[in-house]
């Protein structure tokens, strides 16, 4: 897990007491290392595997723990596991221990009878690394740390077990710290594909459930496996199906589909500068406006194709990008038409969806563009001049012959989204189905996904107009 250093039991004992070292000292490696296996392996128990686990220990009142012949309660299994926890990284609560306590320790690591029990302690590592999701059931069960982020209780559940993938949401209600927001209702009528979506909506609408790091257009993407959702389900296609109430995909949409995305090649390697921003001439937005501000987009307005040949004009910038209607090369749809997006010198840059057209704006995503050689982007257009609201148009395709370091020559306003959960469940859902290779030749595989939103229900604000270069020397 991405984040297991928080699933770790607390210090077991005050490292500054006399307590602690005795532990030290008290119980031979033998007895040690028998103590310390048997627990492992009792952790082990698929029991403590189950997602339904977590939340019984949270709620019971009183725990009874079965091994054997012997009964003890959940209070001597936590004793257990942080003594263990002691033994295995003996050295680091020796190096943080305090005056009178650290002069003992210092002279009893001197001897060699001290040295062997450390050394023995060290193999118990490896085994706890192997039930550190166990002991995290362990952590957030007995309450020590109180309640946690959704987002954070999800992560966990990926180290989990269920039958029905949907109790990784509903079988953990009771651990999830909401804030001031309303907590999740259990909905088994719900599919996966719809639990997941749930899920980012409660991202976007409870700052208290978001993930800690990460922008919101990358939030869908664990959500994916995490609720065994997957781009070819009939879930996802009866949701097409509901969301435009037809079995076909309208032909206004495009994008790509390939089952090699994970072949993408390239690195991007990007030094990014501290960003300072301020409001110009940025009009008052509405009250009922909320956007996500953990979600960042770069814009630039796209010039006529005409543009490049006017060479006297002295209100073009010397690096900009452009767009002009274009049969799809090679396809066997000869009537279907794309939209070339093609930079100052006419080097075509990507491909964008048909309806494209001047002064709508090229939106890439703050949180790929510095990091992905091919981040995520598309196409919007003002609906309403007095707000400053971006509707999506569609879903941009980048040609990956490109190698021009364009990004940090243009330049960038700032927008930022108000994204519907939907909308940017699918959005995900296009990107990380395009092909890692060319662009495919048949209008049935342009059209074969979803990219752009249903109505008015996403946009974007802004220009949000930076004044310092955001984009530094991008190196292939």
């Amino acid at each position: 897990m991405e984040n297991a250093g928080n699933w770790v039991m607390p210090n077991p004992i005050p490292k500054s007491s006399w307590v602690a070292l005795r532990c030290l000292l008290a119980i031979r490696p033998h007895d040690r290392q028998a103590l310390a296996k048997a627990f492992v392996a009792f952790m082990k128990r698929p029991y403590f595997s189950r997602v339904w686990v977590m939340q019984e220990l949270h709620l019971a009142p009183e725990i009874s723990l079965c091994c054997g012949m012997d009964i003890h309660s959940f209070d001597y299994l936590l004793a257990v596991s942080m003594l263990v926890d002691f033994w295995a990284n003996a050295s680091d609560y020796r190096d943080s221990l305090t005056g009178i306590v650290t002069f003992v320790a210092n002279i009893a690591s001197w001897q060699s009878w001290y040295s062997r029990r450390e050394e023995s302690c060290l193999s118990l590592q490896d085994d706890l690394h192997d039930v550190l999701p166990q002991r995290g059931c362990l952590t957030l069960a007995s309450g020590f740390r109180g309640r946690r982020r959704l987002a954070e209780v999800l992560e966990a559940m990926q180290s989990f077990q269920c039958t029905d993938a949907r109790d990784r949401l509903f079988g953990v209600l009771a651990l999830v710290d909401w804030g001031g927001g309303e907590p999740a209702i259990p909905n088994y009528e719900m599919n996966n594909y719809q639990v997941a979506v749930e899920v980012l909506r409660l991202y976007l609408n409870n700052p208290e459930t978001q993930p800690l790091l990460k922008m919101a257009v990358k939030w869908p993407r664990p959500l994916w496996e995490l609720f065994n959702v997957s781009v070819e389900r009939e879930a996802v296609r009866e949701a097409i199906r509901e969301r435009y109430g037809s079995h076909k995909i309208p032909g206004t949409i495009h994008t790509t589909y390939d089952l090699t995305d994970h072949l993408r090649i390239g690195t991007v390697e990007a030094y990014s500068s501290r960003r300072e921003i301020s409001l110009l001439n940025m009009p008052t937005r509405p009250p009922h406006i909320g956007g996500h501000l953990r979600d960042t987009w770069y814009g630039v307005k796209l010039l006529d194709i005409a543009d490049r040949e006017m060479t006297n004009s002295r209100n073009r910038p010397s690096y900009y990008l452009c767009c002009k209607k274009s049969h799809l090369k090679g396809s066997l749809d000869s009537m279907h038409l794309l939209v070339e997006i093609t930079d100052q010198d006419g080097c075509l840059f990507a491909y964008a969806p048909e309806d494209t057209r001047p002064n709508d704006w090229l939106m890439i995503s703050q949180a790929g563009s510095l990091s992905d050689v091919d981040p995520e982007m598309a196409i919007v257009r003002s609906t309403n001049n007095v707000h400053g609201i971006y509707h999506l148009i569609g879903h941009v395709f980048k040609d990956r012959k490109y190698a021009k370091l364009i990004f940090s020559m243009l330049h960038w306003d700032y927008f930022e989204s108000n994204w519907s959960a939907e909308d940017l469940f699918l959005f995900d859902w296009t990107y990380m189905s395009r092909p890692a290779g060319a662009l495919p030749r048949l209008k049935s595989d342009w059209h074969s996904k979803i990219v752009s939103t249903r109505g008015d229900s996403s946009f974007f604000y802004g220009p949000i107009m930076h004044i310092q270069d955001d984009f530094a020397m991008l190196k292939p």
